[in-house]
């Protein structure tokens, strides 16, 4: 099996490797990876979707030729030969050409919706070891204030209407009195002929502090430490989204800690041993788990997960315990979402016996920190040859597009194609990033907006008019180069 060096998508012929790209071998820890330049519009993503489609197409066509490193010539490659290679597509951003379904193909782009994905969440650990973070994710335990709006609070009022009800504490009578007269406000406020938005949200706030009473009065007399009462929330929570009859969640709460009760109630088993099950594995889950870094607030115990396995744990218990991604910045989690999803587009390339793939990435970097883009290339070469290693490929080439110069500085020129054709990279690999933008993408290192202000600033100068805001944009100047030229002019008279 030989790595590929073109393909030819219509009329154009993108080189994987070249003549002097070739004496690089080894350079990197995959077979190879290529960097693609250009501008907005200039077709990165398009030759990156055309490049999959005629890798990884089925049906032949005339226009389709792929090409690999023979050692007698670059010679193109049969239908058969073809159907042995896989292809792996990555973008971060929604913003995206649509890719058809192939047999070949494993489109491994976020969908941006909620992801709960436990085996996603599992897999955090590998890959943040693979990476070298040193962090970890959270296992918190809580309840929101919501389970008091929604659930118990309005409980109490039905209860408070069956026959028999009866309370021995003033908090809960209080509470049922207030309550009643805010809601027929709002009633009377909310109704056709009557309107009045601010009026409207200051009766949901004196709602929101009625219920927070409750809330401390309920706390007060739960007969447990502050975490253990949280724990027993935090049960009575995961209860309610199982079993979505309010009314009887609130009832058994009530009765079963003697804040209210009626005649007529007997205990709900079935409730009953759900919240008991439930709570007794959170606390085992605390037991187990919480070993360091531990956070208390007031509606929440959380701390740190130090495997994958103890996640395994928690998502096959039945603890209110859930999975937090709180301590991880944006790039980070954009990071290590990116390198879990191109895994599992190796393990389907695996599952199908394509021991041969292409990685095109388009724009990897696009949510990540300079710093993380400095680290991006060392990080995916790394990664890349992790799951050659762990999943037996014989051949793993990438192609990656970026606008980043920083990315572009860890690349010799011969691996670095600039799709805007006045623009030829030189001398990218480790150069400073002025000269890698002034060079590889054509543009100047400053910014269109400071460059208005200096030339006008220049003008301004030339002509012996100036002003103390144009000494402060002077002193300013970060360039030392142009802030000399702009000082020793001799003709200029400086203000």
């Amino acid at each position: 099996m030989n790595k590929l060096i073109a393909v030819k998508t219509g009329t154009n012929k993108f080189e994987f490797e070249n003549e002097e790209s070739l004496k690089w071998n080894g350079f990197f820890d995959v077979d190879t990876i290529r960097l693609i330049l250009g501008n907005n519009g200039s077709g990165k993503t398009a030759l990156l979707c055309d490049m999959a489609a005629y890798i990884s197409s089925p049906v032949s066509t005339p226009r389709r030729a792929v090409y690999d490193d023979r050692e007698t010539s670059s010679e193109k490659l049969s239908d058969e030969e073809l159907e042995r290679i896989g292809v792996i597509y990555f973008s971060p951003v929604p913003y995206r050409r649509r890719l058809p379904f192939r047999n070949r193909f494993f489109d491994a782009s976020p969908r941006f919706g909620k992801v709960e994905d436990s085996a996603r969440v599992e897999q955090f650990y590998q890959v943040a070891s693979d990476l070298e973070l040193n962090t970890s994710l959270r296992a918190e335990v809580c309840y929101e204030f919501e389970l008091f709006k929604t659930v118990l609070a309005p409980a109490l009022v039905v209860m408070s209407k069956l026959a028999g009800f009866q309370t021995a504490h003033k908090p809960v009578i209080t509470f049922l009195s207030e309550y009643a007269k805010i809601l027929k406000k709002r009633q009377f406020f909310s109704s056709d002929y009557y309107e009045n938005e601010r009026s409207n949200i200051q009766i949901e706030r004196s709602l929101d502090t009625c219920v927070l009473r409750l809330e401390r009065f309920v706390l007060s007399k739960l007969p447990r430490a502050r975490s253990e009462k949280i724990v027993m929330l935090a049960a009575l929570t995961s209860v309610a989204k199982k079993i979505p009859d309010h009314d009887r969640i609130g009832r058994f709460f009530f009765n079963f800690f003697e804040l209210a009760s009626d005649v007529r109630y007997e205990r709900d088993e079935e409730v009953f041993d759900l919240l008991m099950t439930t709570q007794g594995a959170t606390l085992k889950s605390i037991k187990d788990g919480a070993k360091g870094d531990i956070r208390k607030h007031p509606r929440s115990y959380s701390f740190a997960i130090s495997s994958a396995e103890e996640i395994k744990k928690i998502k096959m218990s039945t603890a209110a315990v859930e999975v937090r991604w709180t301590d991880q910045s944006s790039g980070v989690r954009a990071l290590v979402d990116q390198f879990f999803l191109l895994r599992q587009g190796f393990v389907t390339m695996a599952a199908k016996k394509l021991n041969h793939v292409m990685v095109l990435i388009d724009e990897g970097d696009a949510y990540l920190h300079l710093e993380w883009q400095r680290r991006y290339i060392y990080l995916l070469n790394k990664f890349l040859a992790g799951v050659k290693s762990e999943f037996h490929m014989e051949i793993v080439q990438v192609v990656v597009a970026t606008h980043s110069p920083v990315i572009t500085g860890d690349f010799p020129a011969c691996m670095v194609t600039n799709l805007d054709q006045k623009v030829t990279p030189q001398n990218t690999f480790a150069a400073p990033l002025e000269d890698i933008i002034l060079n590889s993408f054509g543009t100047a290192a400053i910014g269109e907006f400071a460059a208005e202000k200096i030339n006008a600033l220049n003008e301004r100068l030339e002509q012996g008019v100036s002003s103390a805001l144009d000494k402060l944009l002077l002193e300013s100047i970060g360039d030392i180069g142009i802030k000399d030229a702009l000082y020793r002019a001799p003709e200029r008279r400086y203000l």
